[in-house]
């Protein structure tokens, strides 16, 4: 589950430098979508080590499918595979 919430943050986070000055608004509304996606990223976290758990590895499957979702360059495609 932590892996998405990276995801989550990550991707919106990589498309923010591309958005053109006069379209101001489309880029605070990513940027909100990039600090509610790390406050998860940390409550996530804190709950993870709270309980005892803390971070583990991933299965390779859940790290190559992150790491293609990553690895878009296309907007649209990107936030539907999300």
């Amino acid at each position: 589950m932590l892996q998405q919430e990276y995801a989550a943050w990550y991707v919106p986070a990589k498309f923010v430098s591309r958005i053109h000055p006069a379209y101001t608004e489309v880029g605070l509304f990513l940027s909100t979508q990039v600090v509610d996606e790390a406050r998860h990223v940390e409550a996530c976290v804190k709950r993870l080590y709270l309980n005892g758990v803390g971070l583990r590895e991933v299965s390779e499957s859940t790290e190559s499918s992150i790491k293609g979702l990553l690895m878009q360059d296309d907007f649209p495609r990107t936030s539907f595979l999300l």
